[in-house]
């Protein structure tokens, strides 16, 4: 992933260990971004959903062949756009909070391959 798109979204990679009381421990993938709802997006997807799914919309849009791509997660619904990529929060009011879309590309690929490291 590209150095300044790090440092913009204060973008952090960590294998976080987990310990539940009675069960065998273990690490999960973390990503944290300075957005929440990017960070509450990216984490439910898994690299393969990623791979087969969510790049290739992306790319559709930014290739020009759909206009734009609606997804979500849980707590977050977002429109892909050609140019920004806006999140969808029922408690902000209109003032919508939004990422370039080629930034959520590289990001989400970035995310893939953590997944997959």
């Amino acid at each position: 992933m590209n150095q300044n798109i790090i440092n913009q979204y204060k973008i952090s990679l960590v294998n976080k260990w987990i310990n539940i009381p009675g069960e065998s421990p273990f690490y999960i993938k973390v990503i944290s971004t300075n957005n929440i709802y990017l960070t509450d997006f990216l984490m439910e997807w898994n690299a393969e959903e990623i791979n087969e799914y969510l790049i290739p919309e992306i790319d559709k849009v930014l290739n020009g062949n759909e206009l734009e791509f609606e997804t979500g997660s849980e707590t977050t619904t977002m429109t892909i756009g050609p140019i920004s990529t806006i999140f969808f929060i029922d408690n902000v009011g209109a003032d919508y909070p939004q990422i370039p879309t080629p930034d959520l590309r590289e990001i989400v690929i970035g995310w893939k391959e953590y997944l997959e490291s």
